[in-house]
């Protein structure tokens, strides 16, 4: 009978090794993307979610379900993603049992967000970008694992993807393409460069 492993409880160094990742570590992240200066408008929306933001996370802690709707929601909105008719919006899509070694161990999970882009004449979409949420009081890191996790399945069926575990105050983006995993700096939304950053990096990823 096969050990099946939720995803949730797995750790970094076990997924690392399963998947025999590099990790690499980038404090830049225009090398692997095409990063465009903001307009006066996307400026005023993101100032906008970075007060909406504080006054969530100043009232104590916010939970999964919270940091989905109040955060990554309109984050997504903003940059394009919701009114992009190439795009479709999956949440908590069911990821394929992974037979993991010699077939003994089955890893099951879900994402709680996944976003795809139909191409002409491809049956499966093309995984654009792939989201991990976690409640205010859990750090990014503590989402890597089933991220990466998920990340995985999605290399199967093509060479590039990314990556974003957020808990709505701190945003964390990795990029997988083979065994290469880029791991970018943390992203903070209470703060003006950062928060700008983040939403033009959204838009990149999305172009």
């Amino acid at each position: 009978m096969a050990n099946v492993i939720d995803a949730s409880a797995l750790a970094l160094p076990e997924v690392i090794d399963r998947l025999q990742l590099q990790i690499q570590f980038e404090a830049d992240f225009r090398p692997s993307l095409d990063l465009q200066t903001l307009s006066a408008y996307e400026i005023q929306q993101i100032a906008e979610l970075r007060q909406n933001w504080q006054r969530y996370y100043l009232q104590g802690k916010i939970s999964e379900n919270q940091v989905q709707v109040a955060a990554l929601s309109p984050l997504l909105w903003m940059s394009g993603y919701l009114s992009d008719p190439t795009l479709q919006i999956s949440m908590e899509e069911v990821i394929d049992e992974i037979a993991i070694e010699d077939g003994d161990t089955v890893i099951r999970g879900r994402m709680d967000l996944w976003v795809g882009r139909q191409l002409i004449g491809d049956r499966v979409p093309l995984c654009v970008l792939i989201v991990e949420a976690k409640n205010s009081a859990i750090s990014p890191a503590a989402g890597l694992p089933q991220l990466l996790t998920y990340a995985g399945t999605v290399l199967e069926r093509q060479d590039v993807v990314w990556g974003l575990v957020s808990n709505g105050l701190d945003y964390v983006f990795v990029r997988l393409e083979g065994c290469i995993c880029r791991h970018f700096r943390n992203l903070n939304i209470l703060t003006a460069d950062d928060a700008e950053q983040l939403l033009a990096v959204m838009i990149a990823i999305r172009q």
